[in-house]
């Protein structure tokens, strides 16, 4: 007589999968809800965490570079690179290429207000 095998051994493995897919989603969903991106002032304000807030203030006039790079689902980076060579990653900003744009538009108009020159070498 033949042993017959149950494919309902198969369930508890693709519920636990099915689990384990949605985690690291779930981990970009809370970063994305517990980070805020403000631009008071002349101050650029990351603020990150969801028990231990964690605030960074980069004054406007200090950044040096902007760059950025927009998928096509809207969403994108923005690179930030400051005087001192150090550089800040703003992740899942909408429409980021245009608020890349703005976030260059207020630090020359900071660098502006402090009469700060920026001189470039090539």
């Amino acid at each position: 007589k033949e042993i017959k095998l149950s494919w309902a051994g198969l369930i508890p493995s693709l519920l636990w999968s099915w689990i384990l897919i949605w985690i690291p989603s779930m981990i970009t969903a809370v970063k994305i809800a517990t980070t805020k991106y403000t631009i008071t002032g002349n101050q650029l304000t990351i603020t990150t965490g969801l028990l231990n807030k964690r605030k960074e203030g980069i004054d406007l006039y200090r950044i040096k570079n902007v760059s950025s790079n927009q998928s096509v689902f809207g969403y994108g980076n923005i690179h930030i690179t400051d005087q001192n060579n150090v550089t800040h990653i703003l992740q899942y900003v909408a429409d980021s290429n245009n608020i890349s744009g703005l976030v260059k538009d207020y630090a020359q108009t900071a660098r502006k207000e402090q009469n700060i020159r920026v001189h470039e070498s090539f």
